[in-house]
Order: C-alpha cells, then structure tokens, then sequence
C-alpha cells in the first residue's frame, strides 16, 4: 500500500536512514529475507491466483536500502534496491518496472515507499513466480504466488491486414501482416498456415514471424508485378489455449511494381524544440508508412539525456506506422533529452531509414506545492464509484459498492466512521452535494438495478433521514447534481438498459419534495457530462451518446424554469469524461475523450458575454480523462485520471486563467496514479482519496495537495 500520511513518513524516513521497512539483523531461519530485505505482491493476492489471460500483472511494494540515502531524483534508483521476477513454467525472467514516492516531513522530502509492477506472460497450467529485490549490500527479500492460467474457449479473429483486402499498387518486395485478437501460439504461424498465393493459384513460398499478435509473412522473392494475389489463413492458427479460427480468412490485393523509397518521418511527439513536456509523456514518432516490426527495438530507437546516458524503455509500434518509447521512470525536470531514430528501422519492403533522425525537447519545471498523506486508519474500503463533499471542516465519502462511509477531518488526519442507520442502500455512480448542514445522496446503480431512492446525512447528528421519491427522477446512474443554495438539481445519466438520459428534476430538502424541470430547450439525453452553478443558473456540457461525443449544452434558470443554449461557435471539441469548474465568473472545462483519443485541450465559457475563449496547452498536462478538477479561488487544479488501456498518472496541473498559463503539480509526494477517484478543496489544499489503479485494483489511499 501506499505510505500513509506523517506518522508513516517517520517510518519512512526510519528505513531511509537504516530501517528499510524491516527488521535489520540477519534473518538466518528465512530463506526468504536476508537483512533488512523484503518484497510484496500485493496485486493479485498471494498465494494462489487463476485467469485465462495470456498475461498478469503483477504489483507490490519492496524496502528501501538502509544503506542508501538517494533522494528525490524521481528514479527508482533512489531505493538502492533492484526488483526482478522470475517464472518457473515459462522460463522467463526480467526486471520489474519500479517507481519512488516520497513524504514531506517538516519541509523536507525523504524516500517514501519503493512500488513496483510488471506483466508477465503466462504458460497453460501453473505459472511459479518469485519477485526478488536485493541491495548492492546483500539484504534480500522474495515473495511468491502461483499463478494457474486455465484454458480460454473462445476463437480468436483477425483485426486487419497490411495491406488490407482490395488493395492495389502493393509493392512485390513487401512484407505482409495480419493483427489477431489475442495472442497466437507462435508454432502455428506457419506458411503452411498462412498461405499466399499468386494470381493462378500458385504457391508463393515465404517465412512467417510473429510477435504482439502481429504474424509477419515475408516472400522469399519478389512477388509478380500487376498480379493479383490471395492469402489464406486457415484454422491451424492457433491462439495459446489452443483455439483455432472459426472459419478460414481470405483476402487478396494487387502488386504494383518495386518498392524502394526509403521510410520518412512524418511527425514526433514531443515536437523537436518542444519545451515544458510533462515528464510522464511517452515518446513516438509517426512514420510515412508501416514499418516492420522486427526492426523496431530499443537499438534503433534511443532516448538520452544531457550527459548521453540512455534512458531504460520499452519501445513498441503500432499497426500505422508509429512508434512509441514508455521511459520506464518519469523524466528529470527541466531537463533536455534527445531521440534518436538509428538506420536500423525498415519499412515493410526491407527499406532502412536513409539517415538517422534526432530530436530534442526539454521538459517542464519542477512544479510548486506540497503533498501529504492521508491516512488510512478508520478510512473506508477500498472503492470507486463513490462520493465526496467538503462540510467547510470534514470530507465526508459515502458509497462506491457500499453502504458505508466516513469523513475526513484534514486538522488531525483521522478519520470517522458514519453511521449506517438508515442509510440508503449500496450504490455506485450516484450523486452527492452538500447543503450547507446536510448532505444529499441520490440515485445510482446496484447490481440489478437502477436507483431513483436517496436519503440525507447530518454529520452533527450522525444520522440519516427519508428522501421523498415522490416526482423524482427515473432510476439513473452517472447524473450530475448542483446545489444552489435551496434545491439539489439532477440531470441526464444512464437510465433503465444503460439509456442515455435528457431529463431531471429538482429537490428541496426543507419540505423533502421534488418538482419538475422544463423540457423546452434542453440539451439532449447524455452521460458523462459535466454540470456547474454559477449562483443564479445550471449549466450542462459535452458528454456522450450512443452517436458519440457531444460538443454542445445549455443553461438552466430554475428561477423562470427556462434552458438556454450554450453558442457553439468557439467551443471545444466534443468530448465526455471531462471535467469542469466554475470560477466565479466562467466556467473552465478541461481534458476528457472524443471518440478514440484522450484530449489535453479545453475552453473557458463566459455566461455574461456569451462566448467561448480557448485554455492555452503550453505546459499542460498529458491528455487524460477520469481526471478530477478543483477551483481554489484563483486557479484550476488538475489531478490523476489516465486512459482505460493505458497509462495512469500521478501527475497534475495547475491553471490559472488570469494569465492562461500552466505550471505543472509536482510528483514528489504525490498518491499512486489513479482513474475513478474523488477530490474536495479544503479552503487550503486538494483532497484526494479512492479511485482505481491501473490493475483495476480499487483504492483506499489518498493524498493532500497545498499549492504554494
């Protein structure tokens, strides 16, 4: 788990010095610690665990050497501890990618907890895995579990092709591909299997690789010039539980004639010259056409720092032709790097790049601000889907697949519990605001069900009292809710069957009643979009359909029961998943996903003059949606969130409109990356707590950010 708040910083700063997180005499009657070594695998949970996948992810946490006193450089190095895993059934073994987090104790920061993570391929039955981590001094710590990969019955399918059915002018000296569904058993991707042949039947003779679920097909010589051609996959291909295709896949294309135009780099990102890149940004460049695989690795694509040292990666690329390096640790601050693109890649005619291609970019500066703990004892568990609201003293959340909460009193970092009398039932994705005295719980989803039941909350009192359902909305998960000072306002969400929603109501909780809201001038039935109250009115915007992502919203002015529309014309693209705040005087909305990508773009939207003005990207974070948004009385701060099959962060920004200017939130201190969690502003500092992490491991850790 992540390290707890200041009285685990004291710990933490004990095994900095000379504890390490364990007991410091040699261990002589465990063979599995030495010193004050140690490892954990808290994801899955030991000691036995059993899934279909291919692969597993494996997380936990290892000492810090009492020997090493490294600090703050954001590289796993400042552990002095190396973490390797091993795999018995498979054979394989590796180092496992590790990250540092560090504590504030009295102004000064010092080595928290060392994480670590790592996907490992699995073999059909059994799979015995060791995680060891060691020191250069010889304290030593494993852990293992037994990881039993049962069989998959279902048939795997092909994705694409290159080139794709139908296509003419194809170079003779070409490779070919073909992406599955799932990972194959590499001893199927035969050309017995996978076969090509020319435009009279014949068969073209040819060698097949595979790798990442891509079987490459290479000629052994030039293919016919103008000829149409068929290739073949039958149903000897096999994924690795042994399932074959349901039905052979055919297609064909044309050739053209020789191929012998080397690759060109179209783009990279970051930009040659790019300053203020978010040091968790991956690095890629976009080729002019598809590349072949096996020349792609981390020889020909190199990332180096100031003083030429090589920056551990992995590097991969993807099925139009771009290639990406992951850094294995977030970069230096304020620090330039190089890439370099070497002659060794080829594209799929055997082409090399003609000449090596490099570029420079310098990352952001360090940012501002200081992180703390929060702690766990007493806190609720681990969960998403939950809420939070701030009581002008606590953080109250409540729910999240539970029917249980607690606040959260930042002054003495403790927390209580709240009592379950009466409370409503567990729920997910419901709503939540603050009253003043009370807070309102709504809607939601249960296994089963849709919800339209809430109740409220008096933390005074510890208790909880009735909601009318009288005139409430349908049962709805994913709404959003605004409190303007009298009345809770619901709008849109999932309704019955998962159906977008383009309605709501308002409830009044001194005669617990509820009433309609208008329909004329609405915006359309949506989810996942955001909801702010500017103090005389509700504003909707973006979100989602079944169409798609949504650009647009609308104005609700409960005083006369009337929607206004938002203008188009200046606002950002249409996206859900974002987040938005009011500052007083517009709303700022941020980040969120189209239909295929995660954004880094938004708009500020000003109710008085009725337009729309851009929030300038220099140095703001990496694209993200899941993310959280608070306003601090001058400026947007924005936490976490990541991409589904993607990265996670642990990063941040802090917006200030007044200047349109970024500065990023450092990463020193900060909680593990997370998606689905909740912040509140505390008067001083963001609260965050709960979410999920990039193993879909729900979370009872947060953190609290101070800008400075």
């Amino acid at each position: 788990m992540i390290v707890r708040w200041l009285a685990i910083g004291f710990m933490a700063m004990l095994a900095a010095c000379g504890g390490g997180g364990g007991d410091d005499s040699t261990v002589i009657d465990d063979p599995d610690k030495v010193g004050a070594g140690w490892v954990t695998i808290e994801v899955p949970t030991p000691p036995a665990y059993s899934t279909d996948s291919p692969g597993v992810f494996l997380s936990g946490e290892a000492f810090i050497s009492p020997t090493w006193s490294r600090c703050c450089s954001g590289s796993a190095t400042d552990t002095g501890v190396t973490v390797t895993w091993s795999n018995a059934a498979t054979g394989e073994s590796g180092q496992a990618t590790q990250r540092v987090s560090y504590v504030w104790l009295f102004g000064t920061a010092i080595l928290g907890t060392h994480t670590w993570w790592e996907g490992i391929d699995l073999a059909l039955g059994d799979n015995p895995i060791t995680v060891t981590a060691t020191d250069p001094s010889g304290n030593l710590g494993r852990a293992r579990i037994t990881v039993t990969r049962t069989p998959d019955t279902v048939a795997p399918t092909i994705t694409s092709t290159t080139p794709a059915n139908g296509a003419t002018g194809v170079a003779v000296n070409g490779s070919l591909l073909v992406v599955f569904s799932e990972p194959m058993n590499p001893a199927t991707m035969t050309p017995s299997n996978i076969l090509l042949q020319d435009e009279s039947g014949g068969a073209v003779a040819g060698t097949v690789s595979y790798a990442d679920r891509v079987a490459t097909y290479t000629p052994g010589s030039l293919l016919e010039t103008s000829k149409r051609h068929t290739v073949t996959v039958t149903t000897g291909v096999r994924d690795e539980s042994g399932n074959s295709l349901a039905a052979p896949y055919t297609w064909s294309f044309t050739t053209g004639t020789l191929d012998l135009v080397p690759p060109t780099v179209a783009s990279t990102s970051p930009a040659n010259g790019e300053t203020c890149v978010p040091t968790e940004a991956p690095v890629s460049a976009r080729f002019s056409e598809t590349l072949y695989r096996e020349s792609v690795n981390e020889s020909s694509f190199l990332l180096k720092d100031a003083t030429n040292q090589l920056v551990s990666g992995s590097v991969g690329v993807d099925y139009t032709g771009t290639l990406y390096l992951f850094p294995r640790n977030p970069l230096a601050n304020a620090a330039t790097y190089t890439a370099t693109l070497t002659t060794g890649i080829e594209d799929l005619a055997r082409n090399p790049l003609a000449t090596e291609y490099s570029w420079s970019f310098t990352t952001q500066p360090a940012g501002s601000g200081m992180w703390g703990t929060t702690s766990t004892t007493g806190a609720p568990t681990p969960r998403t889907g939950h809420t939070a609201v701030w009581t002008g003293s606590r953080m109250i959340v409540w729910g999240g697949g539970y029917a249980d909460g607690a606040s959260y009193e930042p002054a003495s970092d403790a927390w209580s519990p709240i009592s379950g009398a009466a409370a409503p039932e567990s729920r997910t994705d419901h709503v939540a605001v603050w009253t003043g005295s009370r807070m309102i719980v709504w809607g939601g989803v249960r296994p089963g069900a849709y919800l339209d039941s809430g109740a409220l909350y008096d933390p005074t009192s510890d208790t909880w009292s009735p909601m009318s359902a009288s005139g409430a909305p349908s049962p709805r998960s994913s709404a959003t809710a605004v409190w303007t000072g009298a009345e809770m306002i619901v709008w849109g969400g999932y309704g019955s069957g998962g159906v977008p929603q383009g309605d709501g109501a308002r409830y009044d909780p001194s005669t617990n009643t509820w009433s309609p809201i208008s329909a004329a001038g609405s915006p359309s039935p949506r989810v996942f979009h955001t909801a702010v109250w500017t103090g005389s009115e509700m504003i909707v915007w973006g979100g989602g359909n079944t169409s798609g992502s949504l650009g647009d919203g609308a104005r609700y002015d409960p005083a006369a029961d009337a929607w206004s529309p938002i203008p188009a014309s200046g606002a950002p693209s249409p996206r859900a998943a974002h987040s938005a705040v009011w500052t007083g005087k517009e709303m700022l909305v941020w980040g969120g996903r189209n239909a295929t990508d995660p954004l880094r773009s938004g708009g500020r939207f000003s109710p008085a003059s009725g337009s729309w003005a851009p929030i300038g990207e220099l140095c703001a974070p990496l694209a993200r949606y899941g993310h959280v948004s608070v306003w601090t009385g001058t400026e947007m701060l924005v936490w976490g969130g990541g991409q589904a099959n993607g990265p996670h962060y642990s990063a941040g920004g802090r917006y200030l409109p007044g200047t349109d200017t970024w500065q990023a939130i450092p990463v020193i201190g900060a909680p593990a990356p997370r998606m689905g969690h909740t912040a509140v502003w505390d008067g001083g500092g963001m609260i965050l707590w709960g979410g999920y992490d990039v193993f879909l491991t729900n979370l009872d850790s947060g953190g609290r950010y101070q800008p400075q």
